[in-house]
């Protein structure tokens, strides 16, 4: 249920074009962040040709004990027991506590050696 005064103000809004009173420059900057956003997001396929969210989405659902997507009546039990709930909460703490080793090596050539322990050394700073 919505409330009535709720229901007025969003089909207004939804009415009102909100680039009306934009200057031509943000609506330009809007178009760009549109088309980027875009971009990045056609860029969110996996390797088997589904979008990154929704596979997020369904992990997610799955760290949270939701595995049954079918409508079960109270008379029926729904039992799961989850393991990867139980494997991601024991690992958050372990790869919190260690500092990560940032191992710098020169990639185009070894006259980089003394430029990659300059820049390993200050990421160890």
């Amino acid at each position: 249920m919505q409330l009535p005064w709720v229901k007025q103000r969003k089909e207004r809004v939804e009415r009102e074009d909100a680039r009306a009173h934009n200057t031509d420059i943000e609506n330009k900057v809007l178009d760009t962040a549109k088309q980027r956003f875009t971009l990045a997001d056609t860029g969110k396929i996996g390797f088997d040709n589904q979008h990154l969210h929704r596979k997020w989405k369904r992990y997610d659902e799955i760290f949270r004990n939701r595995q049954w997507h079918e409508v079960v009546t109270d008379d029926r039990s729904t039992p799961v027991l989850n393991f990867t709930f139980a494997v991601i909460q024991s690992l958050v703490p372990r790869l919190a506590d260690s500092n990560p080793e940032v191992i710098v090596k020169p990639k185009t050539s070894p006259d980089d050696n003394k430029l990659a322990e300059k820049i390993e050394a200050g990421l160890h700073h």
